[in-house]
C-alpha cells in the first residue's frame, strides 16, 4: 500500500467523521442541555435523506432550495420528539432518563418502519450539491461533498462552543440540565427551552441525512448505519461534550476510512466496540466530557 491510498483512506475518513459529528452532536446538543439521550435522532437522519430524495429526484428543486426545507423539516420533527417521546411522562415518573431512552427507541423503530414502508427496503440515488468531480491534493482524490461536510462541522464547532460557554442561552441550557426545577423558579420556561434544542437537534440530524445521502444513497436504514460510529465518537470523546463528539467523530471516521486499507471491513465494528471499552475502562466519562446522560 502507498502513500497515496493512505491519503485517500485519511481523506474519507475526515469526511465521514464530518458526517458522524453532525449526528453525534445532534445527540449531544440535548445530552448537554437535558440529560436525555434521543435514540430517535438516527430515524431524523434517514428521513432527511429520503426527503432529499423526494424534493431532489422527483419535485426537481434546486438543491439549496432542499437543503432549506430539509432544515426546516428537521425543526419540526425534531420538537415532534420533544412532544411524543419526553413530554408525556415529565413528572410521571421517578427515572424519566431511563423512560425517554425506551420510548424514544420504540419511537425510532416505528419510524424506521414507516419509512421503509412507504418508499421500500432499496436505495434511493440522491443528485449531489456539489460537483461529483474529485478535488486532487498531492495526487490523492477527495470528493467535494466530504469538504462541504468538514467545512460544517468546523462552523458547527464554533457555534456550539460560543453559544454554551459564552452566552446567557448556553448558560440557561446547562443550569436546566443540573437543576430544572432551580430554572423554573428563576421565571424561565424551561418546556419553550427544552423544545427548541430538540428542534435544533432534528435540524443537524436531517442537515447530516442531506450532507450524507448524495455519497451513500437514501434508504430507511440510512440512520441506523450510523448509530455504532455516532455512539462510539461520544463514548469515546465523551457524553455532553461538543469537542468530544466532534474529536471522537473524526478518530472513528479515521478508523473507517483505514482499517479496511489493512485488513477486511469488517473488523471496523469490533474495533470501534474495543476502543469504547478501553477509554470507558481508563476514562469514564470519556476523553473530554464532564456529564453523563440521565439515561445511561
Amino acid at each position: 500500500m502507498n502513500l497515496t491510498t493512505l491519503g485517500v483512506g485519511i481523506a474519507s475518513g475526515i469526511g465521514l467523521g464530518s458526517a458522524y459529528a453532525l449526528v453525534a452532536v445532534s445527540f449531544t446538543l440535548i445530552v448537554a442541555s437535558t440529560g436525555y439521550f434521543i435514540f430517535a435522532l438516527e430515524s431524523l437522519v434517514s428521513i432527511g435523506g429520503v426527503l432529499t430524495y423526494v424534493l431532489s429526484a422527483d419535485a426537481h428543486l434546486p438543491m439549496l432550495l432542499v437543503g432549506v426545507l430539509v432544515c426546516i423539516g428537521g425543526l419540526i420533527a425534531g420538537a415532534a420528539l420533544d412532544v411524543i417521546a419526553r413530554r408525556p411522562f415529565e413528572g410521571r415518573t421517578t427515572n424519566i432518563g431511563l423512560v425517554v431512552l425506551l420510548a424514544s427507541i420504540g419511537l425510532s423503530i416505528a419510524i424506521d418502519a414507516t419509512v421503509g414502508l412507504l418508499f421500500g427496503s432499496n436505495t434511493l440515488n440522491v443528485p449531489g450539491y456539489v460537483s461529483a468531480n474529485p478535488l486532487i491534493v498531492d495526487g490523492v482524490a477527495i470528493n467535494p461533498a466530504y469538504v462541504v461536510m468538514f467545512g460544517a462541522i468546523v462552523v458547527l464547532t464554533i457555534v456550539s462552543e460560543f453559544v454554551f460557554r459564552r452566552t446567557s442561552t448556553g448558560r440557561n441550557l446547562r443550569a436546566t440540565q443540573l437543576d430544572s426545577e432551580g430554572v423554573r423558579l428563576l421565571g424561565l420556561n424551561v418546556g419553550l427551552m427544552t423544545t427548541c434544542v430538540f428542534g435544533v437537534s432534528g435540524l443537524l440530524a436531517m442537515f447530516a441525512g442531506y450532507l450524507l445521502t448524495p455519497i451513500t444513497s437514501a434508504s430507511a436504514t440510512t440512520g441506523s448505519g450510523l448509530v455504532i460510529p455516532a455512539f462510539a465518537a461520544l463514548a469515546i470523546g465523551g457524553f455532553g461534550s461538543f469537542r468530544g463528539a466532534i474529536g471522537g467523530s473524526i478518530a472513528v471516521g479515521l478508523v473507517v476510512g483505514i482499517v479496511p486499507l489493512y485488513m477486511q471491513s469488517a473488523y471496523v465494528d469490533p474495533i470501534l466496540l474495543a476502543a469504547i471499552v478501553l477509554v470507558l475502562l481508563v476514562r469514564p466519562q470519556g476523553l473530554f466530557g464532564t456529564t453523563a446522560a440521565r439515561a445511561l
